[in-house]
């Protein structure tokens, strides 16, 4: 209740109480990522931190927000939390990674989504624009967190793992959002063949969904 007020705070109409909010935010932040950063911590607190918080994060109080300063203090407190490698990430680390693959897509900055739709106004080519989606995708903070989270993936939450990034991927609708996916899998083989030597045929069925796709690209 104290995050989802002091949030609210945070998109006020004044400035004044926008600035106290942004503080008492900041406050809650750093005691939090302080408390799983602490080796002594109980895990059990860590976990039940986790459970509340990272649903509160990614829903419509955080990166889903209308409010730009909301969504920008939800993310950079998301990659606080991903930067203190706590072991108390890994029962979070697929539902977190499904949930930013699917939102991907809606935070592109509507400019560019304007742009393809009016391409043929501005005497471009769809593909060329695509192409050139996908490396902002590839260089994204967004992408950066998904990789840090996927470093604590090991042999016990890898088949977890798959599952929500094949849901994920079924889920997409954008094009970033698939892209995102596809990198994801590519991530996977490269850095963590031993624990997916054994998902070949799981990681292929995603993959070949996506052949049929209208986007070229996709």
């Amino acid at each position: 209740k104290i995050w989802l007020m002091a949030f609210r705070v945070m998109d006020d109409i004044k400035s004044s109480v926008r600035k106290e909010g942004t503080e008492l935010t900041r406050f809650l932040a750093n005691t939090m990522v302080l408390k799983l950063k602490n080796a002594t911590s109980d895990s059990k607190v860590q976990a039940s931190i986790l459970k509340k918080l990272i649903p509160f994060l990614l829903g419509n109080n955080g990166l889903l927000s209308d409010s730009e300063d909301v969504k920008k203090f939800a993310f950079d407190t998301i990659m606080k939390l991903i930067s203190t490698h706590s072991k108390s990430l890994k029962p979070f680390v697929s539902n977190m990674v499904k949930q930013m693959i699917i939102l991907m897509t809606s935070v592109e900055p509507q400019v560019i989504n304007y742009i393809t739709l009016n391409a043929d106004k501005y005497n471009l080519k769809v593909e060329d624009i695509d192409s050139q989606r996908i490396g902002i995708v590839g260089s994204s903070p967004m992408m950066e967190a998904i990789e840090k989270l996927m470093d604590l993936l090991d042999e016990d939450t890898i088949d977890e793992f798959i599952e929500e990034l094949g849901s994920a991927v079924k889920q997409s609708i954008g094009l970033p959002s698939k892209v995102a996916g596809s990198k994801v899998i590519v991530n996977l083989i490269l850095r963590h063949f031993f624990i997916v030597r054994n998902s070949g045929d799981k990681l292929l069925k995603i993959s070949s969904g996506q052949l049929k796709d209208r986007n070229e690209t996709v």
